[in-house]
């Protein structure tokens, strides 16, 4: 397992290693046990580029959020001063 990761992805991953296990073990074209590591490999990609894009959406909306907490308070500001006046 991953740090960071919860336990479904523990458990995922040891399905994915029975499964391979399982095909290595049943003497099946080493043809098919390439492909499926590849397709794995392909999986695991997809994830750490949904992780990486999940990163910068937070930062992003991290960043809005700073941003509109910082434009409503100048608004409440604004309208302190203009009831002064």
């Amino acid at each position: 397992m991953y740090p960071g990761c919860g336990l479904s992805t523990g458990v995922a991953d040891l399905n994915e290693y029975t499964q391979t296990d399982f095909l290595l073990d049943s003497s099946v074209d080493p043809a098919s046990v390439l492909e499926h590591a590849i397709q794995l490999q392909k999986k695991a990609q997809k994830v750490q580029d949904l992780e990486m894009e999940n990163r910068q959406l937070r930062d992003r909306l991290e960043e809005y959020n700073s941003e509109f907490a910082e434009v409503k308070n100048q608004g409440i500001c604004s309208l302190e001063r203009t009831s002064i006046l």
